[in-house]
């Protein structure tokens, strides 16, 4: 081996060597055209960029977009890049349907406006994302946001899924979920660039994880026939079936398929799901044979359910706010965070109320003219995303002023909201979720 280094022929080999070295290095990035060390096959820097295949779908950047004037239209800012970018925790994406709904005339008469998307921050300044009229979406509803790839599902008419895209601002796909007629999308969350979706059409259910593009992803959702609602609680589904037998009315399904059933209080009869509970429960309505009513929470590991909300307590609220005496009521809504629940109380006649359950009593949330709150959309932490009367305020009942992020500007037609980590459980118009602190 010292006779082959020392030999002018094993130089010139080796020199050889090196120029080859170096040129195939530089052809596949190893190193730099100026001859700067860069990282290995193994490394983790990207290679040299070589040019792209025409076959290759050009990536969507940002697209400017006007501001909507108008006499109903709330103002609003224009969205940049940067704003996008920033979006995070708290941040909330809305729908503001700006028809006037004149309250005088019975029944109600309608005066169509414009249907404008917003995405705004938490302290309430508004950035327009979309006039809707303007790319044919008219009658839509808020269904997801997938935060991380920046797009929104929406349902348009109750039977068309439309993926939304934030940068662009324009629609890049859609697909029908309903053929056989109109039906509602209920739920929909974002789950590793998919999309899953539970929705009623006539005679049968939607259950499914979807594509951008419609196409059914194989998965472990749980398909639910007609008359059964299905929960996502944590890694677990509820399943509710409304003419179930007792003992499995409500069945906690594990992503293998097994199931159990969760089992409710010996002293009440608990046959209406509210939404989920704190943690990974699911909050239900409980009757008790003496005619008594609470809020009862079901864990969905099976443990022993505990009551939240006592009779008691809701009887309280509705006789302090509603004008009606104990039973008098319902309870459509529930919505709760590790210290703050939402309970909504229908009085009849459409009205309904929010309570806040918050240091062991139930509270009026925005019970006057000035924050006419009717709806809750979702709860993080202290603080509450609510509507009512066309507005939508951020609330925070560790003190303040509620923060205004769409103004009740003569508006009748309910917010539509969807939050950043589209996460969100509705079960009528208006689905709402926010990315938690």
């Amino acid at each position: 081996m010292g006779k082959f280094f020392g030999s002018a022929a094993g130089w010139f080999i080796i020199l050889l060597v090196a120029i080859i070295a170096l040129v195939t290095g530089i052809a596949f990035g190893w190193f730099d055209s100026g001859g700067s060390p860069g990282p290995g096959p193994s490394g983790t820097a990207t290679p040299t960029a070589m040019p792209t295949p025409s076959t290759t779908a050009t990536p969507i950047s940002f697209v400017d977009r006007p501001v909507t004037k108008g006499p109903h239209v709330p103002s609003a800012s224009a969205l940049t890049a940067d704003v996008l970018a920033a979006a995070g925790s708290g941040w909330v994406v809305a729908i503001d349907d700006t028809s006037q709904v004149n309250t005088a005339n019975n029944p109600h008469t309608v005066t169509p406006d414009q249907k404008i998307l917003y995405l705004i921050s938490p302290d309430g300044t508004r950035y327009e994302l979309a006039n809707l009229d303007g790319i044919g979406l008219n009658k839509p509803d808020l269904v997801a946001w997938d935060y991380a790839r920046g797009v929104l599902l929406m349902e348009q008419a109750g039977t068309t899924l439309n993926v939304f895209d934030m940068e662009s601002g324009a629609v890049t796909s859609s697909w029908t979920f309903c053929p056989s007629g109109s039906g509602s999308a209920r739920y929909g969350e974002a789950r590793g660039g998919n999309w899953v979706v539970r929705a009623g059409c006539e005679g049968t259910g939607v259950d499914a994880l979807y594509t951008d593009a419609g196409v059914v992803v194989p998965s472990t959702i749980q398909v639910a026939p007609p008359m059964v609602t299905n929960f996502d609680i944590g890694t677990m589904q509820v399943r509710y079936e409304f003419e179930g037998t007792v003992d499995k009315k409500y069945l906690a399904y594990s992503p293998d398929g097994a199931s159990e059933p969760l089992p409710w209080s010996a002293l009440s009869y608990c046959d209406t799901p509210l939404g989920k509970g704190r943690g990974d429960t699911l909050a239900v309505l409980c009757y008790s044979d003496a005619g008594k009513i609470s809020i009862e929470e079901l864990p969905v590991n099976g443990s022993p359910p505990y009551e939240v909300v006592s009779t008691a307590q809701l009887d309280g609220f509705a006789m302090a706010h509603g004008g009606f005496g104990p039973g008098e009521y319902g309870l459509t809504g529930y919505w709760s965070d590790s210290a703050v629940g939402i309970v909504q109380f229908w009085f009849g006649d459409a009205d309904s109320r929010l309570g806040v359950l918050h240091g062991g009593s139930v509270e009026a949330v925005g019970a006057d003219a000035s924050y006419p709150f009717r709806r809750c959309h979702a709860v993080a932490g202290t603080s509450a995303l609510v509507s009512g009367g066309g507005g939508l305020w951020w609330v925070n009942f560790d003190g303040g002023a509620p923060v205004v992020l769409l103004p009740p500007a003569g508006s009748g037609t309910p917010v539509q909201t969807v939050g950043t980590d589209g996460y969100m459980i509705g079960m009528d118009n208006g689905y709402t979720a926010l990315r938690q602190p």
